[in-house]
């Protein structure tokens, strides 16, 4: 795309933004700038710290509401590759302060089921991603 504005021009240079869609010439673009996975990644490790004297309740009640926010947030697209890997992550580190809880070393993915953290702790499973138009 010839003759297009700097892309801090057009939406600003700021920290928080990942992504931008301009329009230059008759033609339209989404420029990505892939910083949006780590400081998610971060959020769900500050919750989930095992070494925070918290109840599993609560980090789990606190995790259900950031996922929920962030799900039906990018539910709509494809997303659920990214679903998945948090899923995966959000697990591990559920299963790693219960174990630390209990003085064991490890994750516990053979001693903790997945049924346990669904349905007996209510941790947020519903990563469905929605065909529909936005």
């Amino acid at each position: 795309m010839v003759g297009v504005e700097p892309v801090s021009s057009i939406i600003g240079a700021h920290r928080g933004v990942t992504s931008a869609f301009i329009i230059a010439q008759g033609q339209a673009a989404l420029l990505s700038f892939g910083c949006g996975r780590k400081p998610r990644y971060e959020r769900i490790r500050a919750i989930a710290n095992p070494r925070m004297p918290v109840a599993i309740e609560v980090v789990i009640a606190r995790l259900n509401r950031l996922l929920r926010g962030w799900v039906n947030y990018f539910r709509i697209g494809h997303a659920s590759r990214w679903f998945n890997k948090v899923r995966y992550y959000v697990e591990k580190k559920v299963r790693r302060c219960i174990r630390r809880m209990r003085n064991k070393a490890g994750y516990g993915w053979k001693r903790i089921s997945s049924d346990y953290l669904y349905k007996n702790l209510g941790l947020y499973n519903d990563y469905r991603v929605s065909w529909r138009r936005a």
